[in-house]
């Protein structure tokens, strides 16, 4: 076990996330400083929708950076990170319920739903839906494999 590789490895995965972070929270200011939709434009179904789902997505990745943070400051919860990473039973459930390849193509439909959105507000919540619909199967296969094995 290589923690010194692995501290590594989760600094530059809080780097990452924290520019991210800081990148949609200039986009949404400069969005709402900038961009002027009127009330009654479907355009601003697509507005909200990309603000809540930014919102959304930047406090899971807060709550991911004080988890990790918090980790790398103590020993044993980085010791407990790593196996938890690394567990081959772990990998192995993940595996059989498709990740990360579901995660990517979820992300891939929510972002063409809302490039599609500025066209037609039927296409953005279909593809949204079959998104969460992807998700919640993962989950599905994902708990019945842990129960399983």
């Amino acid at each position: 076990m290589n923690l010194t590789a692995y501290r590594k490895t989760v600094e530059r995965r809080l780097q990452i996330i924290r520019c991210l972070v800081a990148l949609f929270l200039i986009a949404l200011v400069a969005m709402r400083l900038y961009v002027h939709i009127p009330e009654d434009d479907p355009r601003n179904f697509i507005t909200g929708m990309i603000t809540g789902m930014g919102c959304a997505g930047s406090i899971i990745a807060a709550i991911i950076t004080v988890q990790q943070t918090k980790a790398l400051k103590d020993e044993n919860k980085l010791r407990q990170l790593y196996i938890a990473e690394h567990d081959e039973r772990c990998r192995l459930i993940l595996q059989k319920a498709g990740h990360p390849i579901i995660i990517y193509l979820s992300l891939c439909l929510i972002a063409a739903g809302m490039i599609a959105g500025f066209f037609s507000i039927a296409i953005t919540i279909a593809l949204t839906a079959a998104a969460i619909f992807q998700l919640l199967v993962s989950c599905i296969v994902k708990f019945v494999c842990m129960k399983k094995m």
